[in-house]
């Protein structure tokens, strides 16, 4: 009856040292010990692509930890992140995606910030319609006008609304063509597919082939702001909150506005 007590003992003694190694692990990954560092998985909208390569390599250098950025419509990421797709960080142009988010429990809540703004400018290809302004969309030259879909990023939705509080946007659903981002949508003008688009002032200012026409008024759309937050189901939460907190400092914020972001 007491054959099983040596088993027991052992296997007793074999779980204390596994806790004990895994406790030892976990001190010395976090004061920086040989483990290899943990990744980061950041969602984030199309527009913030450039910057957040910059600024990712810099937190790379000075944290170890390597960053994975996932870019897209901000809609579409957040449906991901809702289905179980693994993020630490998201993202977003827009309050709307952030919001859904938060609303399924997937946001830590006190984490969220508004990070940067942006504004919306009218882009034509180079060499393209001389466009003066937005009633010139009307005219017989222009046949196609990009934006993002108001559907899948916020992009869209502020484009939309633009339109909508000029009296355009009844009358130019024929020549609308809708891209998945604001990326896509500037990718159309700049290859010809489009006379005009719609884009960030971001977009414009780092593209080759296209050339600002027009800048909307600030008063005619809600403000372009872009949250940040931690997501509840962090693989990474300690990498996430390290990465927030260098979104604010002066180095990633500088960075932000080399790139026409408006910083908070």
């Amino acid at each position: 009856s007491n054959q099983g007590a040596p088993m027991r003992a052992t296997s007793t003694v074999f779980a204390a040292l596994l806790a004990v190694s895994m406790t030892l692990a976990a001190a010395m990954s976090a004061c920086g010990g040989d483990d290899a560092p943990a990744t980061l998985t950041v969602f984030a909208a199309a527009s913030l692509s450039d910057a957040l390569e910059t600024v990712g390599e810099r937190f790379e250098a000075e944290h170890g930890t390597e960053v994975r950025f996932s870019f897209g419509g901000s809609r579409t990421l957040a449906q991901q992140i809702v289905r179980g797709a693994p993020a630490d960080v998201f993202i977003s142009a827009g309050d709307g995606p952030m919001d859904h988010l938060a609303s399924a429990r997937h946001v830590v809540g006190e984490s969220r910030t508004d990070l940067l703004g942006n504004a919306l400018v009218l882009v034509g290809p180079t060499g393209g319609v001389e466009i003066g302004g937005p009633e010139d969309l009307l005219g017989d030259d222009v046949t196609r006008v990009a934006m993002a879909d108001p559907a899948l990023a916020p992009a869209g939705e502020y484009a939309q609304g633009a339109l909508e509080e000029l009296g355009l946007w009844d009358e130019l659903q024929s020549k609308l063509l809708y891209g998945p981002d604001v990326r896509t949508a500037l990718q159309y003008a700049a290859s010809g597919a489009a006379d005009a688009a719609v884009v960030y002032a971001t977009d414009a200012a780092g593209a080759e082939g296209v050339r600002v026409l027009w800048r909307f008024p600030e008063g005619s759309h809600p403000p372009v702001v872009y949250p940040v937050a931690a997501l509840e189901e962090a693989d990474n939460p300690d990498g996430a909150a390290a990465f927030l907190a260098f979104l604010s400092t002066e180095e990633a914020l500088a960075v932000f506005r080399s790139h026409g972001f408006t910083t908070q």
